[in-house]
């Protein structure tokens, strides 16, 4: 197998396409079992420099594998002293959407930085009993999140199933979908003979 490193300046790796296929999924399956943001980052920085995809859209490609391989299910509630709570959204998945979204909500664009230079933004389950399925994460501001929580929302979705659009009581809302507006497909291996 030959991978492009650098086109400009004519850099390829050449490795056995077994290799490659087993080391990518090992890196895969470590990112999706990250217990914290800083593991599932340096993971994900791993697994960008092995694959060598481009870089602006390496966490799109990671995403799409996502929503092509998790299935939709119900969330787990989590016991929070002596009361339950939803379980949290795993440190992959955070790590994705930060990494394409940097932090602006998908409704209104608002977003800032922390004291530590990384962007603040909250996921909301779109349906709060189902899982984590990308299809049911937003990232909103925190203006936004309690707007879902508490205010009289509608929302409407696309053929393939994808929040684009939101009411809340009577101000519309655009939702911009990064995988819908990529257009992406699966990656496919391409033969030269």
């Amino acid at each position: 197998m030959i991978q492009v490193i650098d086109k400009d300046n004519f850099i390829y790796r050449i490795t056995v396409e077994k290799e490659f296929l087993v080391n990518t999924q090992e890196l895969q399956k470590k990112f999706d079992s990250a217990k914290q943001v800083e593991e599932a980052n340096t993971i994900l920085d791993n697994l960008l420099t092995w694959a060598n995809p481009r870089q602006d859209v390496a966490p799109l490609i990671e995403l799409l594998r996502l929503t092509q391989t998790t299935n939709k299910s119900e969330r787990r509630a989590v016991p929070i002293s002596d009361r339950r709570a939803k379980e949290t959204v795993p440190a992959h998945i955070r790590v994705l959407h930060e990494r394409i979204y940097k932090g602006h909500c998908q409704l209104c664009d608002f977003w800032f930085l922390k004291r530590d230079k990384r962007p603040y933004f909250e996921i909301h389950h779109i349906d709060a009993f189902s899982g984590h399925h990308p299809q049911n994460l937003v990232v909103v501001c925190g203006n936004c999140h309690n707007q879902f929580e508490h205010s009289d929302t509608s929302l409407g979705f696309d053929e393939a199933g994808w929040l684009r659009q939101v009411r809340f009581n009577d101000r519309d809302y655009e939702v911009y979908q990064a995988l819908v507006a990529a257009k992406l497909k699966a990656a496919q291996k391409t033969l030269y003979l």
